[in-house]
């Protein structure tokens, strides 16, 4: 392999690393720069996170631990399918494996007897695109930035959405949810309902079961006794009237009898 080969696989590799640390950078600080106004941002990655929160508020009744939300929000910032960590590690990787490709060129140049002159270009352009990748990466300061979104959208949860979340209305909370949420939110409020309105029946029944028994058996002995006291009244009644039928003569009697005794007290007196 010529040294022009292997010196354009060296300046591809540094370049390719300075690309991702640039891409990086410039994706956070366009999300540092839209958290000013988070209300009104148009970044969909913002967008999302607000909506994730919320959507974790609501299911859980709070979020009790909003930096560890963010950390993880950050932590799976993606570019495509590539995370911005992974992102950030092959930069660093590329790095270092142009200057193994430059070691490589001066280990072949040298096994061919070539002059120290030759292989000159291998040193430069090493020192040269390590100089520039580091002076990028601290001009663009990635973990300096990642800290600084990280305190911004801690600082817009904490003191302004949480907030409104909790003044927001439940009617207008169960319509900004998604519809797979409320059903799902449905579903495990119905199995659990039925689950305690079942238990509630069957504690219902058996303990209503002995009671309605003896209510039954006591207001069937009283039927049974109401019953037999008009069948025993009627039964005196009958009698009655079947003896003062029979025995008339006996009635008229009694009656004599009784207006002799009034007339005995009045002479008496």
């Amino acid at each position: 392999m010529s040294h022009n080969v292997i010196i354009g696989i060296v300046v591809l590799l540094i370049v390719l690393s300075i690309i991702f640390q640039i891409m990086i950078g410039v994706l956070y600080q366009n999300m540092i720069n839209e958290t000013d106004n988070m209300t009104a941002t148009d970044n969909q990655l913002l967008k999302q996170c607000k909506k994730k929160f919320a959507n974790c508020y609501r299911m859980n009744g709070g979020v009790t631990n909003i930096p560890v939300f963010v950390d993880k929000f950050i932590n799976h910032l993606r570019i495509g399918n590539i995370s911005l960590i992974s992102l950030q590690h092959w930069s660093g990787q590329l790095v270092l494996f142009s200057v193994f490709v430059s070691g490589m060129g001066i280990y072949t140049g040298i096994t061919r007897g070539d002059r120290f002159i030759s292989l000159m270009p291998y040193y430069i352009i090493s020192m040269i695109g390590l100089y520039i990748y580091f002076g990028v990466a601290s001009a663009i300061d990635i973990t300096g930035k990642k800290q600084l979104l990280k305190t911004n959208l801690i600082d817009y949860m904490e003191n302004h959405m949480v907030k409104r979340l909790e003044l927001l209305p439940e009617s207008m909370r169960m319509a900004d949810m998604t519809e797979e949420e409320l059903g799902f939110r449905k579903r495990r409020t119905s199995i659990g309902g039925s689950k305690t309105s079942g238990n509630r029946e069957e504690n219902a029944v058996e303990d209503m079961e002995p009671a309605d028994g003896d209510i039954l058996s006591e207001a069937a002995d009283d039927v049974d006794m109401t019953a037999r006291a008009k069948a025993a009244k009627t039964s005196d009644a009958a009698k009655k009237r079947m003896a003062e039928k029979q025995n008339p003569k006996d009635d008229a009697g009694h009656m004599g009898d009784d207006e002799l005794e009034m007339l005995l007290r009045e002479f008496l007196s």
